[in-house]
């Protein structure tokens, strides 16, 4: 029996110790989690084996009892940040930008939604680097679904990512035609800052066939991005995002054209197919504040200009991002 109790308080121990390697005087910033639920961050000033006094940088210095520890961990700061003494761990929201996304993971069952002035989104974590969605406007058109797949790389602040996005205009157009996206993303830096080059190839038709009701349209081309996040205070971050785009055109219909004799009556009817292609290059910049009311709320705030053929427009655009 006292050779059953021994080795139980041993393996109690190891398994305690093996939390964390925490030797007093280090400078090494830790996050200690308490079984309350309450999380501490700072500095183990000293270990007595039975409590712990903690250098925080919100309350000061606190003292702990280990039987009231849960984990102790090395608090990585390029992965999260500390308001007010919380930990904002691996903000799910830091995965995105207004419009387009970037190639950092995030983790299984971190959810979250964004509604925009136009309409709403879904975003769904099915995996640590995979994640689904749906995106339309609040008439229900288009209606688009989207996939990303992120990748790591041997260096920790490089990630990729492979993306498609795909839909149609839904009812508008007896949910015929296709849009498809899809993109390559590289993303330099942490949650918090980072940078991130897209690349993609866009193909759009509308599902018609061209006659005298109807128009076809197809139309293909590169669409590029270049966008970034900065953290400028405790809970406010600087985005930029946009979209540079060169597209190519083609719209086939046929019309008729009649001849009439002197009573316009009509004695002749010619149809012809007419062919029109175009090609279109275009540029939006959006810059704008995100601030993160907690963690798990967030309101940003961006402007949009638009350049489509030298035709200049911008505007306000708000949005509202909520994890669930």
């Amino acid at each position: 029996m006292k050779i059953r109790i021994i080795l139980t308080a041993f393996l109690m121990m190891v398994a305690f110790l093996g939390q964390a390697q925490v030797s007093p005087g280090d400078t090494t910033e830790y996050i200690i989690k308490l079984g309350n639920g309450n999380e501490y961050v700072g500095v183990i000033v000293q270990d007595d084996g039975r409590e712990m006094l903690i250098q925080t940088k919100s309350l000061g210095k606190i003292y702990v009892s280990k039987t009231d520890v849960v984990s102790i961990t090395k608090n990585d700061k390029s992965h999260a940040v500390v308001v007010d003494g919380e930990v904002w761990d691996n903000s799910t929201f830091s995965t995105r930008y207004f419009l387009t996304t970037n190639g950092l993971p995030i983790k299984k069952g971190e959810n979250y939604y964004m509604i925009h002035l136009f309409g709403p989104e879904f975003h769904v974590a099915v995996s640590n680097s995979v994640n689904v969605g749906i995106m339309t406007t609040w008439i229900g058109a288009p209606f688009l679904f989207t996939v990303k797949k992120s990748f790591a790389t041997k260096r920790p602040d490089i990630n990729l990512a492979l993306g498609s996005l795909n839909g149609n205009l839904s009812f508008f157009n007896e949910f015929k035609g296709l849009f498809s996206l899809n993109f390559l993303s590289i993303t330099k830096g942490n949650r918090e800052n980072n940078i991130t080059l897209s690349g993609g190839y866009v193909h759009w038709h509308n599902g018609m066939k061209a006659d005298l009701y109807q128009t076809n349209v197809k139309a293909n081309g590169f669409l590029g991005s270049v966008a970034g996040s900065w953290r400028i205070s405790k809970s406010a971050s600087f985005i930029f995002d946009s979209m540079i785009g060169y597209l190519y055109s083609k719209r086939n219909s046929y019309e008729e054209e009649y001849t009439y004799d002197a009573n316009w009556n009509v004695v002749n009817v010619n149809r012809f197919k007419v062919e029109k292609n175009t090609e279109r290059a275009f540029y939006m910049f959006m810059p704008g504040i995100r601030v993160m009311e907690t963690k798990n709320r967030a309101f940003q705030f961006y402007l949009n200009y638009t350049n489509v053929e030298d035709v200049q427009f911008g505007f306000p655009m708000v949005s509202w991002l909520r994890t669930f």
